[in-house]
């Protein structure tokens, strides 16, 4: 299962990569300072989800580590155009990418939610 400090690392490089792409597209120069920044946005959303659902053994996985996510997601990086968004959606994906890779791999977080309420209300 990738580390908290591999999530992060490529986080960083995506919230790199998103400012430069950024600022080339409005013909500007990238700084330094903003890069350094970026990264920090990047690295911060990579971790966002175990953050939010902490790994508790290689079946944490629930709603925010599952297909569903990812493909929200990716849908939402598609359609904002805003740097804040490109950063955050590309690096929280790239977190669920690398798990899905993992034997555990992603659930699908509907069927994990259908068994959920038939549990709480006996279905």
């Amino acid at each position: 299962m990738p580390s908290r400090s591999h999530h992060a690392q490529r986080g960083a490089i995506i919230g790199y990569e998103e400012y430069v792409a950024f600022k080339r597209r409005r013909g500007e120069e990238p700084n330094l300072i903003e890069a350094l920044f970026w990264s920090g946005v990047g690295s911060f959303a990579a971790n966002v989800a175990d953050d939010l659902e902490p790994p508790t053994g290689p079946s944490h996985r629930s709603y925010l580590h599952s297909h569903e996510a990812l493909l929200l997601a990716n849908q939402q990086y598609d359609a904002r155009d805003d740097l804040f968004s490109k950063v955050f959606l590309r690096a929280f994906a790239s977190h669920l990418v690398d798990d899905s890779r993992t034997t555990a791999g992603l659930p699908l977080a509907t069927v994990k939610l259908i068994r959920a309420l038939r549990r709480k209300f006996r279905i």
